[in-house]
């Protein structure tokens, strides 16, 4: 409550800054004249003003100019991606996004849920990026990049425009329309926007897809210093999965698109795994202007909608999945066997998908009796009883944001930023039963306690106040709960421009509460599973600051520094959120520490930018929950006192070798380790008691799922009215490691084994992933044609891209270690890695009408 005080007293403070109304300096070179306009809400760049100039007599020089095309990520964004590159080796929780001043960060994982948008690509490029570390003013940023998104009706290009996309990456067909009307002379604008995009089956079997996105805004200018804007936006998509694949399936197959998700039902594919999304984004924001030098952008906000994702759930029956260990050549014992069942693979490879019939057939011959149904006694009920059923897991959220930024230059040389924020979030994760496969019902018990317990019918009900629950299609069961987070934060900055040099600092206070919220009553947890739990609260600081030396307009050091605590995401403490709400034993924030420094050039001929950078991590925290074979039960393996240190280098160039030809080249050489020995508490869901405590040695292995090295090489070509362009460029990706399982660097995994055998090397070695490279080509242009004898001219776009040229099918793109591992026999072999594979060659073919 103490940190909730001193946070309401700085927000206060803050706008009281923010309510003087003091006269403004006055700048020599500005115009009066500018304070009738509107203002634009994008990130400013720095003016230079006579007084600047000819401050005693020095020479002055302009700051460095900050814009979208980054020559680094202007190649790695497009480039890298095919291998998953991840910029710096950071997590996507450590990057923030803005629309229209409302974060888009979910508060349960921290990421940004670009699907909410995805699609709208016409109504989303007026962008602002902050690099890094760089100063920012919009919000305070974060370890990595921020973006800040103007979806503003008046921003928009206006334009009337058709589009239709042709291509073979996760849909195969698109199809768009855009309409922006600019500010009339009653001061009103607005903007539409939709697209379709959907493909029958996508480059990986079984991966059907259809997304439906929509965009309204419209905007109002008030009073001359007044915009006033409401916007609306939101993606319904439907998506079937690609599962990750393990080498002996591909090899069987002679296929690395095997996807174990989908099999034949009646002669047609069908796929397990379906993913659906709708969550609608509501925006309103204000932005005052009250002069030339200053304004207050206010906005709120609201997302809502739900998310699921269907997946098998079985019943005392054989695991269905037809990649489950024991049902592959590897696992048999017996020669001859292993034999046997490869030849039957490769003769019918339908046993590597899942039978349906067979699943259909086995729920058809189910008929059963369970008493007392619905906890009524004496109450039979008599029907199919699923063995087999699609379960949904469904993320229903809703989040609410205020937000509120200030800007103001206090004098010729010093500008002030700040701003003050809040968000409520309640997300309410459950499953629901989504097919019961051709059954009647099934029953709301707890299949692993009724094994354990078998004649405790207290233990084996999932929720106590609804006990014996008969469950049909639509009915919620095995867990329900909700996560109530609240967030306030108030930040400022300052930045300075001088003769030769310019500086920032800034500070964030930010206080965090969560809850867990039990909707079931957990027969094996009755006393802390319904109902809410005991608020967690976290009150964290940030600070960060920098200095840029001005050589000359055109080359610029800089060094730039950041210090932060943040929360740990609540799954990370709750032990398992599904059952109960324990916490961890130890709860501490993560420490961050990140400091950069590099050179900048920006001439007519030459565009480059090297930067170095050194990120510490500490006493991080991570939940792992598996089904372990040891203990015959799903267990959670709680991991705190995580560090990490990433450091590196990263180089971009554009160099203007002729009129027409531009080279472009991207580096990305890193070292990414975890830098620490975590320790493990170990529970089971079905048990309150601590199993085991362990360390886990896993300092100086290297943290996975990215390249930890990537290069790019192109060139360019535009025509010379600029109409027409081509690349070609070729990229290359080394030190790319599978995340590790930490289960096999422990003492247990290792006990009785000889330091230094073969045994002792597999159970401890990192995977590293093969060097791998890809050549990309894209090209297109426009022209200005009359269509259909149209007096006006129209604008055709045609563009063309087209990744991994040379159709390499090979190619890891990222990869996992099983967190399964049988501590009995140390056989790394059992639950060998699953990998996912880039795709080969993918093109897409982009063609708009503008009217």
């Amino acid at each position: 409550m103490i940190k909730l005080l001193w946070l309401l007293a700085f927000v206060c403070l803050q706008q009281l800054l923010c309510a003087q109304r003091s006269k403004p300096f006055k700048d020599k070179n500005t115009d009066t004249s500018l304070q009738a306009q509107e203002q634009v809400y994008e990130m400013p760049v720095v003016t230079v003003n006579e007084n600047e100039r000819s401050d005693q007599g020095a020479p002055y020089v302009p700051s460095v100019l900050y814009s979208n095309r980054d020559v680094f990520l202007n190649m790695a964004s497009f480039h890298f991606s095919a291998l998953r590159f991840k910029m710096r080796g950071y997590d996507a929780d450590l990057f923030s996004t803005q629309v229209n001043g409302m974060h888009m960060n979910n508060l349960d994982d921290g990421n940004t849920q670009w699907s909410l948008w995805s699609g709208l690509n016409d109504v989303t490029r007026n962008s602002q990026l902050v690099l890094a570390l760089r100063a920012g003013e919009q919000s305070f940023g974060n370890v990595g990049n921020m973006v800040s998104t103007d979806m503003r009706a008046s921003k928009q290009r206006v334009q009337t425009q058709y589009g239709y996309s042709f291509g073979n990456r996760s849909y195969t067909h698109r199809w768009t329309f855009t309409e922006t009307k600019p500010m009339n002379k009653k001061g009103w604008a607005y903007a539409v926007s939709a697209s379709w995009r959907m493909a029958k089956t996508g480059v990986v079997p079984g991966t059907d897809y259809q997304s439906a996105a929509y965009f309204a805004g419209i905007d109002k200018k008030l009073g001359g210093n007044h915009l006033l804007s409401l916007v609306l936006f939101g993606n319904h998509t439907t998506n079937a999965k690609q599962g990750p694949v393990l080498k002996e399936c591909s090899a069987f197959l002679e296929n690395d698109f095997h996807n174990p998700y989908w099999g034949y039902q009646n002669g047609r594919k069908r796929n397990a795994n379906i993913a659906r999304a709708h969550q609608p984004v509501i925006i309103l924001s204000d932005e005052h202007r009250i002069n030339n030098h200053t304004t207050i952008v206010t906005s709120i906000g609201l997302v809502k909608g739900m998310k699921s994702s269907t997946a098998l759930d079985w019943y005392k029956a054989p695991d269905p999945r037809p990649d489950y260990y024991r049902y592959l050549p590897s696992y048999q014992p017996d020669s001859a066997l292993r034999v046997m069942l490869k030849d039957a693979i490769e003769a019918d490879p339908s046993l590597l998908q899942i039978n349906w019939d067979r699943l259909y057939e086995i729920n058809r011959n189910s008929l059963e009796t369970t008493p007392d149904a619905d906890g009524i006694p004496g109450n039979a009920y008599t029907g199919l009883r699923a063995h087999y059923l699609l379960e949904a897991r469904v993320v229903d959220l809703q989040r609410i944001e205020l937000n509120r930024v200030y800007n103001t230059r206090l004098n010729e040389w010093l500008g002030f930023s700040g701003g003050c924020s809040f968000q409520s979030q309640q997300s309410r994760y459950y499953k629901k039963i989504h097919d019961l496969l051709g059954s009647d019902y099934t029953m709301d018990w707890n299949q692993f306690a009724e094994r354990d317990f078998p004649d405790n019918m207290t233990a084996i009900q999932n929720d106590l106040n609804h006990p014996n629950r008969v469950l049909h299609e639509g009915d919620v069961y095995g867990y329900d709960y909700m996560i109530r987070t609240s967030k306030a934060a108030g930040w400022v900055q300052l930045v300075a421009t001088k003769k030769r040099f310019d500086f920032f600092a800034a500070a964030e206070f930010s206080y965090t509460n969560y809850q867990r919220d039990g909707k079931m009553r957990n027969g094996l947890f009755p006393g802390n599973s319904y109902g809410r739990s005991i608020p967690v609260e976290f009150g964290n600081l940030a600070a960060k600051a920098g200095i840029v030396y001005k050589i000359n307009g055109r080359k610029y050091f800089y060094f730039n520094a950041l210090q932060m605590s943040r929360p740990p995401l609540f799954d990370n403490v709750f032990i398992s959120p599904r059952t109960r709400d324990t916490k961890q034993e130890t709860i501490q924030c993560e420490s961050i520490t990140s400091a950069e420094s590099g050179f900048i050039c920006n001439a007519p001929a030459v565009k480059m930018r090297a930067t170095c950078y050194v990120t510490s991590f500490a006493k991080g925290m991570n939940v792992m929950t598996f089904y372990h074979d040891g203990y015959g039960n799903f267990v959670n393996y709680a991991l705190s006192g995580i560090d990490k240190i990433h450091y590196g280098i990263e180089f971009g160039l554009e160099w203007k070798l002729a009129k027409r030809f531009t080279l472009n080249a991207a580096a990305s050489a890193g070292r990414f380790y975890y830098n620490s020995r975590p320790m493990v508490s170990v529970t089971a869901d079905n048990d309150a008691y601590v199993l085991e405590r362990t360390v886990i040695y896993q300092k100086n292995y290297r943290v996975g799922g990215t390249p930890q090295e990537a290069y790019g090489l192109g060139i360019g070509y535009q025509s010379a009215n600029g109409a027409w362009y081509l690349n070609v460029s070729g990229n290359y990706f080394r030190e790319q490691w599978l995340d590790i399982n930490p289960l096999r660097r422990t003492y247990e995994a290792l006990e009785d084994v000889a330091e230094g055998s073969d045994q002792w090397n597999r159970i401890i070695a990192q995977e590293k992933l093969p060097e791998q490279y890809t050549i990309d080509f894209s090209g297109g242009g426009s022209v200005r044609t009359k269509l259909f004898g149209s007096a006006k001219r129209k604008t055709i776009v045609l563009n063309l891209s087209i990744s991994n040229l040379m159709n390499k099918k090979n190619m890891f793109s990222g990869g996992y270690e099983q967190l399964r591992f049988d501590v009995e026999t140390k056989n790394t072999g059992k639950f060998p890695p699953k990998y996912f594979y880039a795709m080969g060659l993918n093109f897409s073919l982009n063609c708009s009408l503008r009217l």
